[in-house]
């Protein structure tokens, strides 16, 4: 086997380098835009922090629902349930009673001479006393 020259060895590292430099410059350097991916990171951070916000008063918000449900439960236990009041016994004649005519008026035009001032104060002609 017949060895090269020196400058031959180097002519043939040299076509490999340039082989080597060619396929390297065609391929794509990939480039980072550094501020805006801090930007990107920052708005990801402030959508968590309200997201986490909005979690928490919602949990808020439930909390509040489920103290009224106790309450309107401990007043139902407490003083019963208030659909049973439209059964009271009698309540039906005495409102359709109300519309009625009387002692010859309507309660339409009695009411606003109603007065529990005058009442409380009238003597009666004196049989108060």
């Amino acid at each position: 086997m017949k060895l090269l020259p020196i400058h031959m060895k180097t002519v043939c590292i040299t076509a490999v380098l340039i082989a080597f430099t060619t396929f390297q410059t065609s391929a794509q350097i990939p480039v980072t835009d550094v501020a805006n991916t801090v930007q990107d990171a920052t708005n990801q951070v402030v959508n968590l922090a309200e997201y986490v916000q909005m979690v928490n008063n919602q949990v808020q918000q439930i909390e509040t629902l489920g103290q009224q449900l106790q309450q309107v439960t401990a007043y139902v236990t407490a003083f019963g349930d208030p659909a049973s009041l439209l059964k009271i016994t009698g309540a039906d004649e005495l409102i359709s009673g109300l519309g009625r005519t009387g002692v010859g008026q309507t309660i339409g035009p009695l009411q606003p001479l109603a007065n529990g001032t005058t009442a409380l104060l009238d003597t009666s002609n004196g049989f108060d006393e």
